[in-house]
């Protein structure tokens, strides 16, 4: 059993303490300001109510944790969004992270974020001179989840801090292809209201014949469907390929983007399919609404990158 303990902040529905649980860390607290996601974190933990910290503005404390880790929002960095950065206020609610750092002084920290951030330059500069000025040591690197289990394509900028310096010998995961693809993620039995109707199998359009369908070993659009039946244009991809990068935004039904060739039909990728790209327990309860799921899903970090780069910085948190 490992002696590391954490608090975890911007907690989502929990990703960041499913991976680290896995090595024995042990949390000792949780914030999130989103009333339904606690609901989700408390119902898969069994943490009293009494036990939240509903706004990281009002969080003081950290239980003399060890580590501080968190997502911060992601919104005002995304290349999805209108990269605002910290012009934004939900990009300015990284600001207390170096605050929560310099208060509570942990051991190390964990941070993660879009990619994206390291292309808003304004954004990147204030986050980078923020954590100098707590006087932690640190390093960042782009991880993608597709080389730590999950075949889901997903690079996202990860931060690692040490409050004594960073050891000589730390070192980012760097994993390794296992050669997964989403067809191994696929449920045996789907409900059928996943299912695309006939009229836009019948409507789609395949770009490559079923031989090299089969033999995809990375994101391979095979066709698309029609926007007027289905809400919009969408991507069919191979199973035998991976997974894009699971984001919240979904079509005008609360649904995923794209779909997912099925034998010889069509589909769209399940709530538990979405968890299991994220490296989530077919234990792990999701909401039952749909839509929420995806969004929370989408939202959360990939279980296994987190672990792989828990094991590194356990290392040296004796």
């Amino acid at each position: 059993m490992s002696g590391v303990s954490f608090f975890d902040v911007f907690s989502g529905i929990g990703g960041f303490r499913l991976g680290l649980e896995r090595l024995g860390w042990r949390c000792y607290g949780h914030c999130e300001i989103d009333g339904a996601r606690r609901e989700v974190y408390r119902r898969n933990f069994q943490t009293a109510v009494q036990e939240d910290n509903y706004d990281i503005a009002e969080l003081d404390y950290l239980e003399g944790a060890d580590v501080l880790v968190g997502g911060f929002p992601c919104q005002s960095f995304s290349m999805a969004g209108k990269r605002r950065g910290f012009s934004d206020a939900r990009g300015q609610l990284f600001l207390h992270l170096p605050r929560l750092l310099s208060l509570c002084r942990p051991k190390a920290f964990l941070f993660e974020n879009v990619k994206g951030l390291r292309m808003t330059p304004s954004a990147m500069v204030e986050v980078v001179s923020s954590l100098k000025r707590t006087g932690y040591a640190f390093d960042w690197a782009v991880l993608d989840s597709s080389m730590f289990g999950p075949p889901q394509k997903r690079e996202r900028l990860y931060f690692v801090g040490f409050r004594d310096g960073i050891p000589k010998g730390f070192v980012f995961p760097k994993g390794e292809r296992n050669g997964s693809a989403v067809i191994d993620v696929m449920e045996a039995q789907v409900e059928a209201r996943y299912y695309a109707p006939a009229v836009i199998v019948r409507s789609t359009e395949f770009l490559l014949p079923p031989f090299w369908r089969q033999r995809a070993r990375a994101i391979v659009s095979i066709g698309r469907h029609s926007p007027k039946e289905y809400g919009g244009w969408g991507l069919v991809l191979s199973p035998f390929g991976l997974s894009p990068t699971l984001v919240p935004g979904l079509d005008q039904r609360g649904q995923p983007l794209y779909l997912i060739e099925d034998g010889t039909t069509l589909r769209r990728l399940t709530p538990r399919e979405w968890a299991r790209l994220q490296a989530f327990p077919d234990s792990f309860r999701l909401p039952e609404d749909d839509a929420r799921a995806y969004r929370y899903l989408g939202d959360s970090v990939t279980t296994t990158v987190i672990e792989a780069i828990g094991v590194e910085m356990e290392k040296w948190l004796a």
